[in-house]
């Protein structure tokens, strides 16, 4: 299991509604890069924090993803105070390499949008070659 994936066993009560097969990440798991652990472990926390002040049922997270070089996360109920929350980690994510979590910026490789720090940048465009 890497280390992205184990976010789910860390927070086990926002991942427990997953045993339906039509939940993105109960078929694909968490589909980003480990940089973004951070960010996720501390998005998770915040979620289920929120939840507990607010009375609320906690959301079941089905989805995460990156798209267009930035972190994407969907739960299926939550608050306004939630979706802010959530929106803050997904900018959050344009400024951190999605590959090892150092100071990134977003860019273009191959025609793909990613995240990534200067390393990963000449690493990711040296493979082409």
């Amino acid at each position: 299991m890497s280390k992205i994936e184990s976010i789910q066993d860390k927070y086990p009560e926002l991942f427990s509604g997953n045993n339906r097969s039509e939940t993105s990440v109960s078929l694909f798991g968490v589909e980003c890069g480990p940089g973004w652990y951070d960010i996720l472990d501390r998005l998770c926390g915040e979620l289920i924090g929120m939840a507990k002040n607010d009375g609320l049922q906690l959301p079941c997270v089905l989805q995460i993803k990156e798209k267009f070089g930035t972190l994407r996360f969907y739960i299926d109920r939550g608050s306004e105070e939630m979706d802010a929350r959530i929106h803050k980690a997904e900018v959050e994510s344009s400024t951190v390499c999605e590959l090892c979590g150092e100071p990134g910026e977003r860019t273009i490789i191959d025609g793909w949008f990613s995240t990534v720090c200067q390393r990963h940048v000449v690493e990711l465009s040296n493979k082409k070659l």
